[in-house]
């Protein structure tokens, strides 16, 4: 095919009812890219390779004609990079046009219009224009409140600024998130050729509640020991205090079977002797223990931070040292 023939394709807008517009205003007078090929040859060539883009361009027409605008777009585009110019951002507004991507396919054809690299000439920019202005009727707008005003902001999981947008009419999904905020999530209704307005306020994190720890610090930990080795010191008292009947009530036994001279030569006597002396030993050890424990005890406890102190304000304790006793006196 020449290129002529290519560039003067009448480019054909989708026969769906809600394009029945577009058919007479795009149909009937699209796109001639370039008179002739001696025209492309002198467009391209000060800027890209003629042959690569001349390919590029005619594989793009091709799949457009095929209506495969997907691919016709990603061509076009190809060219575009190869030589940027009007009349390529024109190829690309139209295919998003024909895909029914109106709100980018006008932001690309007014960047066609204002192009000035090849710029289109008369006829093309009335074919444009006319284009742009049935898109139009597919196309709402959109303004957002949102809150905090420094929250980012996703319209179709696409990235957006601002507060004011031109969609598609239909459906969109908007996202919001902030740092310290809950994010949110909002589908919003755009209707053609109208203004809407949504709000969206996003939450403040719940500050997360510390769970309770008892705080052990050095005056607690030293209160702490003071009443386990006054517990301590406590119950070796006592056991110190049942040997000591025991060993009392023993000697009584072995007096029954001994003489007034301690020499005892009933076995019953010599039993209980030795029993009376084990259980004697045993309750002296538990009293002297059981007096230190409670001596280092209540030093701890008086040596305690006054805060710690007054933990237990009514706990008082006494040790008192006597011959043959030790008392212990206090509140626990």
């Amino acid at each position: 095919m020449g290129e002529r023939g290519l560039w003067s394709h009448r480019f054909r807008v989708g026969n769906r009812p809600a394009r029945a517009a577009a058919l007479a205003l795009a149909v009937g007078c699209c796109l001639t890219f370039a008179p002739s090929s001696r025209a492309l040859a002198e467009d391209a060539a000060p800027q890209a390779d003629s042959t690569e883009y001349t390919h590029t361009i005619e594989q793009a027409v091709e799949r457009f004609r095929a209506r495969d605008f997907n691919q016709a777009r990603t061509l076009f585009q190809a060219a575009h990079k190869l030589d940027p110019s009007a009349r390529t951002l024109r190829g690309v507004g139209l295919t998003d046009f024909e895909s029914g991507r109106y709100a980018v396919a006008i932001a690309e054809l007014e960047s066609a219009l204002a192009d000035t690299r090849k710029p289109l000439d008369a006829q093309q920019r009335i074919e444009v224009q006319q284009v742009i202005a049935h898109a139009r009727g597919f196309v709402g707008n959109l303004e957002l409140q949102i809150t905090p005003k420094e929250a980012s902001v996703t319209i179709d999981g696409i990235l957006v600024r601002g507060d004011a947008y031109s969609l598609d009419a239909g459906e969109h999904v908007l996202r919001a998130s902030a740092s310290g905020y809950v994010e949110a999530e909002q589908t919003v209704r755009v209707l053609p050729a109208d203004l809407t307005r949504a709000v969206l306020t996003l939450e403040p994190l719940k500050p997360e509640t510390p769970t309770p720890v008892a705080a052990i610090g050095g005056d607690s930990t030293q209160l702490t020991a003071a009443w386990i080795v006054g517990g301590i010191g406590v119950a070796g008292v006592i056991v110190g205090s049942v040997f000591g009947v025991r060993s009392i009530l023993k000697h009584n036994e072995s007096d029954q079977y001994c003489g007034k001279d301690g020499f005892c030569s009933d076995p019953r006597g010599v039993s209980a002797m030795d029993a009376a002396r084990s259980a004697g030993d045993i309750s002296t050890v538990a009293f002297i223990a059981g007096g230190l424990a409670l001596g280092a005890g209540t030093v701890l406890l008086l040596t305690a931070p006054s805060d710690a102190a007054t933990e237990h304000p009514q706990s008082a304790t006494r040790v008192l040292i006597g011959p043959g006793a030790v008392r212990v006196v206090g509140v626990f």
